[in-house]
């Protein structure tokens, strides 16, 4: 008992593996199936894209409050910035164009002296806030740079992360199949 046991338990562990074939007709479409045929051609289907959502924080650190004093409207000197979450080389999937995000600050973002974080896609400014978390609404579907600033009151670039590209994904109702 105890080997089939076994013998089921490896079976079952053991992937499925079949074969695909692509076949193009006499007007043009293409047919991807299991099965072989004579006009037909085994394909290697690409590598899967993954995404890796941001990580959820369930306590936000509120932004920093009290009067300014001349100590705090010193610039601080920023040490470390960058674009955590989505990361460079990502494939993103969102029918609004939706792109959400997370940053990395050393030391935190002084905002008793009037210092936000700025998001930029591709050069223009898209949002400015003073939490490490962002969202990005409507963005068109493309590869886009992103770009994460620290800004002044005045809004002069304080601090800037190096650029981070992304591919972002939208459905299309200009493209019909079957036509």
């Amino acid at each position: 008992m105890q080997k089939l046991t076994g013998i089921l338990l490896v079976l079952a562990t053991c992937s499925v593996h079949a074969e695909l074939y692509k076949s193009v007709d006499e007007h043009g479409n293409v047919t991807y199936t299991d099965k072989g045929g004579k006009s037909s051609a085994p394909v290697q289907p690409p590598g899967l894209t993954s995404y890796s959502p941001p990580a959820r924080h369930t306590q936000a650190t509120p932004p920093q409050t009290g009067t300014a004093t001349p100590e705090t409207k010193a610039a601080t000197n920023y040490t470390r910035l960058v674009i955590a979450q989505p990361a460079s080389g990502s494939a993103l999937n969102d029918a609004s164009g939706t792109i959400a995000g997370r940053l990395e600050l050393v030391p935190a973002l002084n905002a008793a002296a009037g210092h936000k974080l700025e998001i930029a896609v591709d050069g223009k400014a898209a949002s400015q806030s003073q939490g490490l978390e962002f969202k990005l609404e409507n963005v068109d579907r493309g590869e886009h740079q992103l770009t994460a600033r620290v800004v002044d009151s005045s809004g002069k670039v304080l601090k800037e992360s190096a650029p981070v590209k992304i591919q972002l994904h939208r459905p299309s109702v200009a493209r019909k199949q079957g036509r």
